[in-house]
């Protein structure tokens, strides 16, 4: 505002005619340039106004002027002859006539400038408080591009950025669709290599799954055959068998299973007291890398299986005599299907 009053006071210094049109060109261009706040708009007009304003009283009052003077000459000298007093008086005719319509279409300009400048102001407004709603979309759009990003780098979803990166090469415009194709059929050469080593290490596993069915199944078998055995035996009349004796057949029994039924290497080590004519006082089974050693009562003493817990053994050793056989053989078969 201040610098408002500061022009409009430059303006009370006179213009000269013949300065007239370099100085309103010079405002004009200076007008146009500088203006660099749409909110400033109003203020340039009022000046320019103000400006128009003082060239029209300048302007008469230099045309009067020119008329008084004109009339001193004319009076005091006879030699302007009458056709060139015409020729001036039209010529000043035509002159104020164009000047009349440039003020008309200057009036024009100024009533749609003014408009305009109340469109511009609210367009500049409307601009601001759009630009901050787009500054914030554009902070969001960063946020959310950090959290793909971030997302994208899961181990679990490594799946997912293949496709992703290929539809980002599709949409970019600087990318033919030929070239995203080759890119995509790539990556779906890559997809397929790794899916068939996926698929390979799935048959490895069901055929290991197969051999393991086909081994229980076989050792159920025989199991269940030596129960029928052993059912039969106990239908016949029983003859009293000392413990020894049935404790030594009960390892042959095991052992000849064992070596006929199982494909692991299994080691049975009896002690005996006072050297190899004395009675069996322990027994130690090696199965691989664990050993079980039981005792003639077949109650397990010693096992180094980890996996064989201290409730398993108190199962077994605690079990009846008549049960004892059966839940020691389930817990050797066991430790043989770990292996």
């Amino acid at each position: 505002m201040d610098s408002y009053q500061a022009r409009i006071e430059d303006l009370n210094s006179d213009i000269l005619l013949s300065q007239a049109e370099n100085i309103f060109r010079t405002t004009i261009d200076s007008s146009s340039s500088n203006l660099s706040d749409p909110r400033g708009i109003g203020e340039e007009l009022a000046y320019l106004k103000e400006f128009c304003s003082k060239l029209k009283f300048q302007y008469l009052e230099q045309e009067t002027r020119d008329k008084f003077l004109r009339l001193l000459l004319i009076e005091d000298n006879h030699n302007v002859s009458d056709e060139e007093l015409d020729r001036i008086v039209k010529e000043n005719v035509e002159l104020k006539q164009a000047l009349k319509q440039l003020k008309s279409e200057m009036e024009n300009v100024l009533e749609s400038s003014e408009s305009t400048a109340e469109d511009v102001v609210k367009l500049s407004q409307a601009y601001q408080s759009r630009r901050t709603e787009v500054d914030q979309a554009l902070a969001d759009v960063e946020n959310l591009q950090n959290e793909l990003d971030s997302l994208l780098k899961v181990p679990e979803n490594e799946n997912h950025v293949t496709l992703f990166n290929v539809k980002r090469l599709i949409d970019t415009e600087d990318i033919g669709l030929d070239q995203a194709i080759e890119i995509a059929e790539n990556e779906v050469v890559l997809e397929k290599g790794a899916l068939s080593d996926l698929t390979g290490a799935i048959e490895r596993a069901q055929d290991e799954v197969s051999t393991k069915d086909t081994f229980i199944a076989n050792l159920l078998e025989s199991l269940a055959r030596l129960q029928t055995l052993v059912e039969q035996e106990e239908q016949k009349p029983k003859q009293k068998i000392e413990p020894k004796q049935a404790y030594a057949q009960w390892l042959r029994d095991l052992n000849s299973m064992v070596e006929k039924f199982v494909p692991i290497e299994i080691k049975i080590d009896m002690e005996k007291e006072g050297g190899s004519g004395g009675a069996t006082t322990s027994t130690t089974i090696s199965i691989a890398n664990t050993k079980l050693k039981i005792d003639r009562q077949m109650n397990i003493l010693q096992c180094t299986n980890p996996k064989v817990t201290s409730r398993l053994i108190a199962e077994v050793n605690c079990a009846e005599e008549d049960r004892k056989f059966w839940r020691l053989s389930q817990l050797l078969s066991e430790i043989i299907f770990e292996q």
